[in-house]
């Protein structure tokens, strides 16, 4: 690997550290040393408050052979301007979520720009934030106690955990669209050696809770609400799951009719051969004029009806 604390190479022109794209021109442009460089390990301290996302998008699409990881990321509570000056705060904040919302947001804009890894400089301290080569107070994951046998796992671990747990080594980073994007609102997306599709939200708001419902290509669904200043993950196979289930927009004032269409003993419009059959008791109706299939959102139990009522509908249109 290349660089590391070279991350602070400063662009004048530009007004930026673009040690990144500056390093990878440097090394790779050279024929005899690219041989022997697997990839580049970057510090985060620069990032300030945001990752340098184009940059390393830009690395990796002229070098998309060559790996970028992250390394050394810690809160630094003194680290005033990219530098070490010791101020009069202490370290660590038990409890502090802003800290975990930091790491949050960092793994989910790095993973996102083709980082491969992400590692920690300090996974436990004492509850001084020692010991330190430089001597002063950091904060990490986990605070293990000096004068017993106890420990506390920071909020920041959680962070963590979140991506480390669901994540797993050789996973594949995957697109993730928004509709409607709210910028509070972040996640990624991954597949698993498994074929588990894992998708890291975060809400950023401070007090506002936000519903979403997530898509895959397949048409499966499943719509959860994140509380202010949370992070949540979602796990599911394609083959089962949320791919077994029909789309649906969620509106907070009405259930939603499906665009299916139905005769006396009911089949999908679009010859779907799906087994979720999920009715509510006394459902399906043999009516020949119930032609649309409902998701009550009361009790999440599917009805057919005639489509003659104001509601929300989604339909399929043939050409």
């Amino acid at each position: 690997m290349i660089m590391d604390d070279n991350h602070f190479s400063y662009d004048e022109q530009h007004n930026r550290y673009d040690g990144v794209q500056r390093y990878a021109a440097d090394v790779y442009g050279d024929p005899e040393a690219s041989k022997i460089v697997d990839g580049i390990a970057i510090h985060w301290y620069s990032d300030g408050t945001q990752p340098d996302t184009d940059s390393l998008i830009a690395a990796h699409e002229k070098y998309p052979d060559k790996f970028l990881l992250y390394t050394e990321v810690l809160i630094l509570p003194f680290l005033n301007l990219f530098y070490f000056k010791a101020c009069n705060l202490n370290a660590p904040v038990f409890g502090s979520w802003q800290e975990a919302d930091n790491y949050a947001f960092s793994l989910i804009e790095t993973l996102n720009s083709w980082v491969i890894g992400w590692t920690d400089w300090n996974m436990c301290l004492d509850p001084n934030g020692q010991p330190s080569w430089i001597d002063s107070q950091l904060e990490s994951p986990i605070i293990v106690s000096n004068v017993s046998d106890e420990f506390e796992k920071q909020p920041m671990y959680y962070a963590l955990g979140h991506v480390a747990k669901f994540i797993v080594p050789n996973s594949t980073i995957i697109g993730l669209e928004w509709e409607n994007p709210i910028p509070e609102l972040i996640g990624t997306a991954a597949i698993t050696p498994t074929g588990e599709h894992v998708i890291f939200l975060n809400n950023r708001d401070n007090s506002t809770s936000h519903t979403v419902t997530v898509y895959n290509n397949k048409g499966g669904w499943t719509s959860l609400t994140l509380e202010p200043r949370s992070f949540t993950t979602v796990v599911y196979n394609v083959t089962g799951g949320m791919s077994d289930m029909l789309a649906h927009v969620p509106t907070s004032t009405c259930d939603v009719p499906m665009g299916t269409c139905a005769s006396n003993s009911w089949s999908w419009i679009n010859n779907d051969t799906s087994v979720y059959r999920n009715w509510r008791s006394g459902y399906p109706s043999s009516n020949s004029n119930n032609i649309y299939s409902q998701l009550n959102m009361a009790d999440g139990k599917w009805t057919n009806i005639d489509g003659t009522a104001q509601a929300c509908y989604v339909c399929e249109v043939r050409a």
